[in-house]
Order: structure tokens, then sequence, then C-alpha cells
């Protein structure tokens, strides 16, 4: 039960005392980012790095949700600890696809990445949504349409944040597209989308 509790936390991140979900995200960063760090030091190819990528991505799922289900037989279904625990999973699966997303667009196909960010920044932004609504907070029971015109104010101001905050770093500071948006996204995650999320969106 030890391991469920450690993965349904987020590897410990969903205890944290302030913005657990920032947490989970920059969890998901590091991750992400060692993943492919290794991956790129083994010499793969690309498109087999893509394909890894996306098992991780349906692999932390998969474990997340079976690790939640896990954990359930000791909590409420509706204890304050699960919502953190659920949103730090949804928090890594979405920064995997965001992160995903980018490298595909940035290093596979060469779009800039100013343009590269803001599509995957919207992919991210639906997964997140579609499972924070579905799972993470359980907020099916208030209107879809409601939740979707508050959830697309936060997502904008994030989306916004994400590009331009990318642009002034890479322009004015001598480091690459990938590690400008890894500081970017730990930047406008922290204290902003699970609060926003909780209070605001989903509430």
């Amino acid at each position: 039960m030890r391991f469920h509790k450690l993965i349904a936390s987020g590897l410990g991140t969903g205890y944290a005392p302030f913005a657990p979900g920032t947490a989970g995200s920059i969890l998901g960063i590091v991750l992400f980012y060692l993943f492919n760090y290794i991956l790129n030091g083994l010499n793969i190819e690309p498109w087999p790095i893509i394909l890894l990528n996306l098992f991780a991505i349906i692999f932390v799922l998969l474990i997340g949700a079976y690790s939640i289900k896990k954990v359930h037989q000791i909590w409420e279904h509706d204890a304050p600890q699960m919502s953190f625990f659920r949103y730090n999973i949804v928090a890594v699966l979405a920064t995997g696809i965001d992160f995903l997303v980018f490298i595909l667009l940035f290093e596979i196909f060469d779009i800039w990445y100013v343009a590269s960010t803001f599509i995957s920044t919207i992919c991210g932004g639906i997964a997140a949504f579609v499972l924070n609504r579905n799972w993470a907070f359980l907020g099916k029971s208030g209107k879809l349409g409601n939740q979707a015109s508050r959830y697309l104010i936060v997502w904008m101001g994030s989306i916004l944040l994400n590009t331009v905050g990318l642009y002034l770093i890479v322009e004015s500071i001598d480091i690459g597209s990938v590690v400008s948006k890894i500081i970017v996204s730990v930047i406008v995650g922290i204290g902003y989308n699970f609060l926003m999320n909780k209070y605001f969106v989903f509430n």
C-alpha cells in the first residue's frame, strides 16, 4: 500500500503544503526531461522517442489510476487528499502531453518555437480539462458550458503567459528553447493552476 500511496501522491508532491498541483507539474517536467535526456544519450531516432514518450504517458495514466483506486480503500472517495492526488496525476500527464507535442512540432517538424509552445499548451490544456472535470475534481455535476467558459479564461491566461514568457526568455537569454519552456512552465504554474481550477473552474 505504501507503493500506491507514493504513486497516488505524485511521489510525495501531493503532500506539498503549497500548490501541490504545481509540484506535480514540476515533477512531470523533471521526469520528462530526464527520460528524454537518457533517450537522446542512447542516440535513438526521433520517431521512436516520440512513441516511447507516448507509451510513458499511457503508463503513468494507468498506474496512477490504479494506485488512486487502491488508496480509495483507505480514504473516503471525496476526501481532500484524493482531490490533491488525482490532480497531481493529471498535472503530470498534462505536462507530459504539453512537452511531447512541443518537441514533436519543434524538433521533428521544425515549427517556430513560439507557435509550437502555443499549440502544445492548447493540447495539454484540453487534456487537463477533460481529466480534471471527469476524474480529479469529479466536477461532472456542474454545467459543462459554465465550467468550459471559466476554464477557457484561465487557460487563455496560461497560454498567454507561457507563450510570451518563452519568447522573452529565448530572445533575452542564450539558452535552448526546451530549457526555456521548462523554466516558464514552472514559473507560470506556481500557485496558479490548482487554485484557479479548484476554486474557480470546478467549484
